[in-house]
């Protein structure tokens, strides 16, 4: 094997990227092709036209992770790999694909569920879906809802616990010592950031 054919690390590559090495470029994206059949598979996309815009997409998120990439903060430049960036990049192109698929809807349901951590007991998070498909795993929904009790604030969480119990927002408002906009708009805050979550 010649010295010229030994390929080159992810971080030679992304060194390469960098400065717009058209060949560097093309070949860090193909060494990651794979990465992007496994996203587009789990998004389960019928449409051929879908599948093309996927593939497109995919390919502008790939430069805007190179961007991203602050090479002079990379440790160990013989083991660093794109793979964990990239991977990111495209865990969220999926969500924007997911809304677009099955769209998610803002309404939401509360109700009790012993899988949700003891942090936020009491609630469950049902995204208003167009339709059912169960391509969307239970494990999924679990890790999304998490990730949406997390960003609530205790505030929120009270709130929401309120409504589950069927309270009008001006009950809630007049027992928290609030106004009626403070409350709805509590509401509306935790809504659009479901719609950015809920899967």
């Amino acid at each position: 094997m010649k010295v010229n054919d030994v390929l080159k690390t992810d971080y030679e590559l992304m060194m390469g990227a960098k400065v717009k090495d058209v060949k560097d470029v093309s070949e860090l994206y193909h060494r990651y092709i794979p990465l992007v059949y496994k996203h587009a598979r789990s998004v389960k996309m019928r449409d051929s036209e879908q599948q093309s815009d996927y593939a497109q997409d995919a390919f502008l998120r790939y430069l805007k992770a190179i961007e991203y990439v602050n090479v002079e903060k990379i440790r160990d430049i013989t083991t660093w790999s794109f793979h964990m960036v990239f991977d990111w990049f495209l865990q969220n192109l999926d969500k924007k694909y997911r809304k677009v698929l099955y769209h998610i809807g803002a309404e939401l349901s509360y109700s009790h569920d012993e899988d949700i951590e003891e942090d936020s007991r009491g609630f469950v998070l049902h995204a208003a879906l167009g339709h059912i498909d169960h391509s969307i795993t239970e494990c999924e929904r679990v890790i999304s809802k998490r990730e949406f009790l997390k960003k609530l604030t205790p505030f929120q969480k009270n709130i929401l616990n309120m409504r589950r119990n069927d309270k009008t927002i001006a009950t809630i408002a007049k027992e928290l010592g609030v106004s009626y906009g403070t409350i709805h708009g509590h509401l509306h805050k935790a809504r659009k950031l479901a719609e950015t979550i809920i899967l």
